[in-house]
């Protein structure tokens, strides 16, 4: 996925590489992929997705998951939602950790890119 110790990965980079480790080892081939920029998708295109099983690769400014940590970007996986009256969460696997318990406040201007695989 041309990831190094200076150079993170780009999100059609990553997009691509998790079609090729699939083929590549013999895995369950996909039956259905799907990669969007913004403006293409909205909150209703993730919970669907989300509703259908498909687990979803979000990319955000880091800064707006961690504001701790000022540049650069973020992959992480969709496990789940929340949707409230006047807020919506992701419910992400970071990365950080092996918690499947972190929360991203989803807006639709903080997000770069999405994509998935289905099987």
């Amino acid at each position: 996925m041309k990831w190094s110790a200076t150079k993170s990965t780009y999100d059609t980079d990553s997009f691509s590489g998790m079609k090729s480790y699939i083929s590549s080892n013999g895995l369950r081939a996909i039956a259905g992929n799907d990669y969007a920029d913004k403006n293409l998708f909205d909150w209703a295109w993730i919970t669907t997705n989300v509703n259908n099983g498909n687990a979803m690769v979000i990319l955000v400014p880091i800064v707006e998951y961690n504001p701790n940590i000022k540049t650069g970007n973020h992959f992480m996986l969709i496990v789940g939602y929340q949707a409230y009256t006047s807020t919506d969460y992701l419910r992400v696997a970071d990365g950080f950790d092996h918690s499947l318990s972190h929360f991203f406040n989803y807006k639709y201007t903080n997000v770069i890119t999405i994509w998935y695989c289905r099987w």
